[in-house]
């Protein structure tokens, strides 16, 4: 099943009305809107750049130590004068380095998960928006025509003047019912206000768009097997976790580099004055003694952090699987409501309504059966449509768990 979505937004000009004209965007333009708008989006990428700096700071050589200096040697009969110059360089032993880039390339890695995993759920999220809006904007026309239906029986039952005592109280009934139901016309309207709200926090556009997009006829078909071999690979949570481990384990490596440090090679040269001028040279290496520190501490911590990691990876994995069965059964049912609540059937709700309004003003439908059957349209209705959005929010999680980006676009 293939459904496309469109919005059109309405631009006036104010100086040739006759010059208006509408914009029309796909669904996937306006997620693709969403996204490029998304502030947490150009973070993500910031810091993502950023940690790729980092690595490539990581493997940069510690800069060498120039020296010069000025030695003044008094004696017998004079003074002598000599100028020193020296130049030292540190040195890693071999496996530090790239160990150290190892550990900043994972929170590289890291970022770029997460960049990828940010634009994957606001695309979900989008799309799930959509839905939700335009039923709540559906549910908010047919809230607007209950309140229509009600003042005019309210206005039908008032017209009797000399009505007997259940017809004033009939009367009484339905203006009690009519508070109730401005009372549930303004929190639909709340509603989807609220909505438009989030959605147009990504979209940034200037008037509320119309909507239009096809409901889903029938659930698309997702096969659960395949995409539960799909989260160890592909879902967020997990890739993540696993470089965290990856870096963990290299952290471990690096303390164990540590325990053992490098060693500088040191060079000098020394030209005096006087009557015996002297030029000295030397050449030297320096290592540190490891007597008092051999990082034990700092390898027993990185070791830790590996199996802190190791429980964590375990646990991750159990809650996305538990997550990601949650999510398959709220599609299952959802899938089973958009079926048995077809959306077709809204068609055959506005009929049998418009033949009870006319069956009612005729005098052959009393008044509690005629509210009977405007609650019953309008809770059918709200069904259809709350089903139809539990199953776009359903496969959101779906898509999000599973580290997919086409379950959303049709089958």
């Amino acid at each position: 099943m293939q459904f496309n979505v469109m919005v059109t937004v309405l631009s006036l000009n104010f100086l040739c009305p006759q010059a208006a004209f509408s914009e029309t965007f796909t669904a996937q333009q306006l997620v693709e809107m969403a996204v490029q708008n998304s502030s947490l989006g150009k973070a993500n990428g910031l810091d993502l750049q950023s940690k790729a700096e980092l690595v490539n700071q990581a493997g940069v050589w510690e800069n060498p130590n120039f020296q010069i200096g000025n030695e003044v040697k008094d004696e017998v009969g004079g003074s002598t004068r000599s100028i020193k110059y020296g130049l030292s360089q540190s040195f890693y032993l071999p496996g530090k380095f790239s160990a150290r880039k190892r550990v900043f390339q994972a929170d590289a890695d890291v970022a770029k998960i997460e960049l990828a995993s940010n634009a994957l759920t606001l695309r979900s999220r989008i799309w799930s928006l959509i839905y939700e809006y335009k039923a709540a904007k559906e549910k908010l026309s047919h809230a607007d025509e209950r309140l229509g239906r009600i003042k005019t029986a309210q206005s039908f039952l008032k017209s009797r003047v000399f009505a007997a005592p259940q017809k004033k109280a009939e009367a009484g009934i339905v203006t009690a019912k009519l508070i109730v139901l401005q009372k549930d016309q303004l929190h639909i309207q709340v509603q989807k206000e609220s909505l438009w709200n989030d959605l147009n926090l990504y979209l940034q556009l200037s008037t509320e768009p119309d909507i239009k997009s096809e409901w889903y006829v029938k659930a698309p078909q997702l096969f659960k097997a395949e995409l539960m071999q799909q989260l160890s690979t592909s879902n967020p949570e997990v890739k993540i976790q696993n470089t965290r481990l990856v870096q963990s384990r290299e952290q471990l490596g690096l303390a164990k580099v540590d325990a053992w440090p490098g060693f500088n090679v040191s060079g000098n040269y020394s030209e005096g004055s006087g009557l015996n001028p002297e030029k000295v040279y030397g050449l030297g290496v320096s290592i540190p003694l490891t007597i008092f520190n051999i990082n034990t501490a700092g390898k027993a911590s990185a070791g830790l952090q590996v199996s802190s990691q190791e429980a964590k990876q375990v646990y991750v994995q159990a809650k996305v699987l538990k997550d990601f069965k949650v999510a398959f059964l709220n599609y299952e049912m959802s899938k089973k409501l958009v079926t048995s609540l077809p959306v077709k059937k809204i068609n055959e709700l506005e009929k049998a309504i418009r033949d009870t309004d006319r069956d009612f003003k005729r005098g052959q439908v009393d008044l509690l059966t005629y509210l009977e059957a405007d609650s019953q349209h309008f809770e059918s209705l709200s069904a259809i449509l709350e089903a139809q959005v539990e199953l776009v929010k359903s496969i959101s999680d779906i898509q999000i768990l599973t580290g997919r980006n086409d379950l959303m676009v049709g089958n």
